[in-house]
This record gives structure tokens, sequence and C-alpha cells, in this order.
């Protein structure tokens, strides 16, 4: 009997764990946004920002973590439905808020992208904003790119044009079929090069407006000793350089320094 009990105990502690992760209970879902420099592909393997994190966490919590690509509101409904554990870089908004228990990064700022046929060195913002033969883009589901429009007004007025990634976004800059957009600097400087945009645009800085960036955890799945365990992480990655050298591979050393402050 003594010998049936410790053999159902052992099958119980084999059954509690994986077996290249001992120190971890089970997998954890992660939804990471499905577009650069973000999480992309590169001959049918993960690349990017979210991705490198998420794995160097992996790495040093030896937790197996299993990455889904999922677009921005795909990802808010993964959590609100209990399918994630973990959304991966994204802005601390309301829509996550009710849902997730946010998990600061990185603080991240917004800029408008505005094309040379209607820019002016006088120009500000609002201006651009309130100019009615301008047309603006936008990600659909990104709240950073809507802040301060009247989003329903530009909407009527056939001043803005929603598309669910930047690739569309910035095809349509090419084009010439929209004139401005705000965009995360990170995303702005990384579509304005893939598409070669450099002398057709200008970047105006909108720093009145940072924002922190990271991970929301799910309450439904997620136990406080979990959070804890990811945010302890994260600022050792923070204090032994490691976060600042993945930030190397996507942006500028001033910028990687300016993110991680």
């Amino acid at each position: 009997m003594k010998f049936l009990v410790l053999a159902l105990l052992s099958v119980a502690m084999l059954w509690a764990r994986t077996d290249d992760s001992p120190n971890c209970q089970r997998k954890y879902v992660v939804s990471v946004n499905d577009y650069a420099p973000l999480a992309y592909r590169e001959n049918g393997k993960l690349r990017g920002l979210a991705h490198d994190i998420v794995s160097e966490i992996s790495l040093r919590t030896r937790c197996p973590f299993m990455e889904n690509e999922v677009s921005r509101p795909a990802s808010i409904d993964e959590l609100k439905r209990g399918h994630s554990d973990i959304v991966a870089l994204v802005p601390k908004t309301p829509e996550f808020e009710a849902n997730g228990t946010f998990i600061p990064v990185y603080k991240s700022s917004r800029v408008l992208l505005v094309s040379k046929s209607v820019w002016a060195a006088n120009k500000k913002i609002s201006d651009y904003v309130n100019d009615d033969k301008i047309k603006f883009v936008h990600m659909i589901g990104a709240k950073l790119s809507v802040i301060g429009v009247d989003e329903n007004k530009m909407v009527v007025g056939g001043r803005l044009i929603g598309t669910p990634q930047p690739e569309g976004s910035f095809r349509l800059f090419q084009q010439g079929r929209v004139q401005a957009g705000f965009f995360t600097a990170l995303v702005a400087d990384y579509y304005v090069k893939k598409f070669k945009l450099e002398d057709k645009v200008v970047q105006i800085s909108d720093e009145g407006l940072p924002t922190e960036v990271g991970f929301y955890t799910s309450k439904r799945r997620m136990l406080s000793d979990d959070d804890r365990k990811l945010r302890e992480t994260i600022e050792d990655m923070k204090k032994d350089g490691t976060l600042y050298q993945i930030f190397r591979k996507y942006m500028s050393e001033d910028e990687a320094k300016r993110r991680l402050k």
C-alpha cells in the first residue's frame, strides 16, 4: 500500500511539470502582435523584439512559452476570453485593464508621420489634424493612433482610413492616398526604412504623449506569484543589460537608452 501511494505521488509530480522545465507547472500561452518589428516570420522562423524578449524570459525562468501571432484587436479578445496567459508588448490602455494586470517593460513615444507634400516647418500637430484636406491613416485597435483626434468626425469626413496592419498603412503613404498618421516611433522608424520613404515623409515627435509598453497577464489564468516572477525577470534583464542588447537589434543606441530609462 505504501509503495502504491509513493508511485501515485511520483506520477502526480511528473504530470505537474514539463520534461524540460522542472520549475514550471504548465506552458504559458503568449499573444504577440503579428507585425514587424514586434513579431514576424523570416524563413519560417519567428523573429522580432517581442519574440526576443519572450524567448529570453523563457530561458531564464525555464518555463515554456507558446507564442501566438495575433492582431491587436484579437489579443484583447484572447485575454478577455481567457485564451491567453500573457499579451506581449502592448501600451497600457483601458481595453486590456479589465482583464489583465500590467507589467511595464519600456517607455514609448508617438510620432506624427507627415507627407512632405503637405508638410510645413511652422505647422503644429494640431494644424494637420484640423486640416480637412489632409487624410490620415490609423491602425485599427491601436489606441495611440487616434488619441487627440476626433475619430468619428474624421471618418464621416472621409479623412480617416483604418488598416489592420502597419504594412497597409505605409503602403497607403507610398501610394499617396494618405498624407498623415500617428505611430509609435519604433513602428515608424522600421516601416519608413522598409518602404524607402525617408525622402517622402517627415516625423514630428509628439513628446507630450509618452506611454508605457509592457505585458498584460491574465487575471483569470495567472497567479500573483506568476506575475511576480515575470516582473522580477524583466527587472533582472534591465539591470544586467540584456534588455538593452535586445533593443539595440531594432533601434539606435540613443533610442534604446531613452526607452529603458
